[in-house]
């Protein structure tokens, strides 16, 4: 059986997760273009935040497919 909430979640954390490293491959680009270290500073927090929501996402994974 399902739980939908958590399957929500769940998809809602890797739709994060994709659009974090989207945001760090854009942030790599403008650096290497610009050279401004503040986008490297936007690195660092995207690959935090990232770290963050792996956990997360496994968590939701295994509550929504009750494992």
């Amino acid at each position: 059986m399902i739980n939908y909430e958590y399957l929500q979640y769940w998809q809602t954390t890797i739709e994060n997760i994709t659009l974090l490293g989207d945001l760090i491959k854009e942030n790599i680009e403008i650096y290497q273009r610009t050279q401004n270290i503040q986008y490297i500073e936007y690195i660092l927090e995207n690959i935090k935040e990232i770290i963050r929501l792996i956990p997360l996402k496994k968590e939701y994974y295994d509550k929504a497919f009750y494992i």
